[in-house]
């Protein structure tokens, strides 16, 4: 008999850039972004990664988990998160702060059919912008939105690629994210 319950793991691994969207030099990649399933939200938001054309970086394990849970095979896990290029410092001493801040803003949305993922992606930036006083908003390198019934995720290793460019310069990425899928008895 097949089990009705599934622990659910979804995680970021690693990134490989290809080219900067900063001319200039480096990029300070990071991800922001929630996830939902049943009455399950959780959100993400990594430090920035000082990363150069042809590099790969591991994103911290205790920054990198964009859903856990046990939920119902028949749920529906909707992912928004988004890469970004930090333009200017921000105060990452509230990272915490942050973390709650976008939780808090994640539990009060009402889902639109369609329009989760994205919504999920501009509520946790916003809350997230808010709490780091960024002055500027920093440059969406990609996205991913997906929302997928838990009985059709199937685990491994999982590539999000994105690429774009602007009269200023172009970009190319690749994240790595993997999902853990245990059936519980």
């Amino acid at each position: 008999m097949a089990s009705s319950r599934a622990r659910i793991r979804v995680e970021l691994v690693k990134v490989h850039c290809f080219d900067t969207e900063d001319n200039l030099g480096g990029d300070e990649f990071y991800v922001v972004g929630a996830a939902a399933c049943g009455d399950i939200r959780n959100v993400v938001l990594t430090k920035p990664l000082d990363i150069n054309d042809q590099q790969s970086k591991m994103f911290n394990p205790t920054e990198s988990v964009i859903f856990e849970g046990e939920v119902d095979m028949a749920d529906t896990l909707t992912i928004g998160i988004a890469g970004y290029d930090e333009d200017f410092s921000s105060d990452w001493g509230k990272y915490g702060q942050a973390l709650k801040e976008m939780l808090d803003s994640v539990n009060k949305v009402v889902p639109i059919p369609g329009q989760f993922g994205q919504q999920l992606i501009d509520v946790s930036y916003t809350a997230m912008s808010d709490v780091l006083k960024k002055v500027d908003p920093d440059d969406e390198l990609g996205q991913l939105t997906v929302s997928r019934p838990i009985s059709e995720i199937h685990a491994g290793d999982k590539p999000w690629p994105f690429e774009g460019g602007t009269w200023m310069g172009k970009w190319k990425y690749e994240v790595t994210y993997r999902i853990t899928k245990i059936p519980v008895t």
